[in-house]
């Protein structure tokens, strides 16, 4: 996420590439998700281990992450870029003029556009938009990974 933001700073106006940028880079770091329930499964529980468990350890892995970057966008927020409210609005507004819809709708979708942007403001609303960016990501990638990691022990391969 920092990553994606200090290559943005310098080009504002493309949030598209950014969300390209920033969801590939999400997908990378859930991929941590596999190595801890493949960790888990191989040295903790013996070589097996059960969807419930392999999803257990999954949302675990999930939540620290998730949580970690809610604490790191808030950080970049209010710390180094305060402006990212405006250069948004500006651009999502422009993207919203230039659609081809009518002026009633295009009015409509501005005004809740720029009741959500107030909304965001509120620290609480802040994080849970933030969050609700990054966990479903995180829940799909658990639960593929929980079904594929799942083994039970072989009583004929016991010694």
């Amino acid at each position: 996420m920092v990553y994606t933001m200090m290559a943005m700073m310098g080009d504002s106006n493309d949030f598209e590439k950014g969300e390209v940028i920033g969801y590939l880079f999400m997908i990378g770091g859930f991929s941590m998700i596999f190595l801890g329930i493949r960790e888990y499964r191989d040295r903790i529980s013996g070589g097996a281990i059960t969807f419930t468990m392999g999803f257990r350890v999954g949302i675990l892995i999930t939540l620290v992450a998730s949580l970690c970057y809610v604490a790191g966008w808030m950080s970049y927020f209010h710390f180094i870029d305060g402006t990212f409210i405006e250069k948004y609005s500006s651009y999502y507004i422009g993207k919203i003029n230039t659609s081809g819809k009518s002026p009633a709708e295009i009015e409509k979708e501005i005004t809740a556009f720029n009741t959500n942007m107030e909304n965001y403001k509120n620290p609480f609303v802040m994080a849970l938009y933030t969050f609700g960016e990054v966990f479903p990501m995180g829940l799909v990638i658990t639960i593929l990974c929980a079904f594929l990691m799942r083994r039970k022990i072989n009583a004929d391969t016991v010694t």
